[in-house]
């Protein structure tokens, strides 16, 4: 489901108008933003145009980095050792 699906799924008035609902509508845009930021530009694995990450299915091939896979780490995570 699109990010304008879900706004008119759930912002939608009677008339079928999206409106703004504030908190709401922040919450809906915050979460589609992490999500389409999961791209390999972003990811702890993204290395001069290969994935890193051994666990991927995109280790060592050049990949585009607009592309993301699901063993997506962020950059700023302390946590990942490489």
């Amino acid at each position: 489901m699109t990010r304008e699906e879900v706004f008119f799924e759930v912002l939608k008035n009677r008339d079928g108008e999206v409106i703004e609902y504030g908190k709401v509508y922040e919450i809906i845009n915050e979460i589609y933003d992490d999500f389409e930021s999961r791209v390999c530009k972003n990811c702890f694995y993204y290395f001069e145009e290969t994935c890193v990450c051994d666990e991927s299915p995109l280790v060592t091939e050049i990949v585009d980095e607009n592309y993301g896979c699901n063993k997506f780490k962020r950059k700023r995570d302390e946590s990942i050792q490489i």
